[in-house]
């Protein structure tokens, strides 16, 4: 099994998740819940950034760029997203 980076910080976002959705409940739209982690983020003093800018290069150009939804504390990327129900597809 391979030993998880960042476990600590990882489980308080995962625990932040699990309060925003708890309390707003399921079915809205990917921006409302990521609005709503800003919010428990700032609550715990736990900083973030968001759709921060980053460069991909390949042999030196510049050839895109990645845009992630979040990144905490500068050390974890969230994708934040929604579906119906889970499937294998996400349980990987």
């Amino acid at each position: 099994m391979v030993e998880l980076l960042e476990k600590d910080l990882v489980y308080k976002i995962v625990g932040c998740a699990m309060l925003v959705h708890k309390e707003i409940g399921h079915g809205f739209r990917e921006k409302t819940y990521e609005r709503g982690l800003c919010v428990e983020f700032n609550h715990q003093l736990i900083s973030y950034n968001i759709q921060s800018k980053y460069p991909v290069s390949y042999r030196g150009e510049i050839i895109d760029e990645y845009i992630p939804d979040m990144i905490v504390e500068n050390k974890v990327i969230i994708e934040n997203k929604t579906v119906e129900t889970i499937n294998d597809e996400y349980s990987e």
